[in-house]
């Protein structure tokens, strides 16, 4: 799921998917 989300790309959504996972 991480790799979903490229690093610069929604910076707020990176720790949101923390929680996902």
């Amino acid at each position: 799921m991480a790799v979903l989300i490229a690093p610069g790309t929604r910076p707020v959504a990176r720790p949101a998917f923390k929680n996902l996972e």
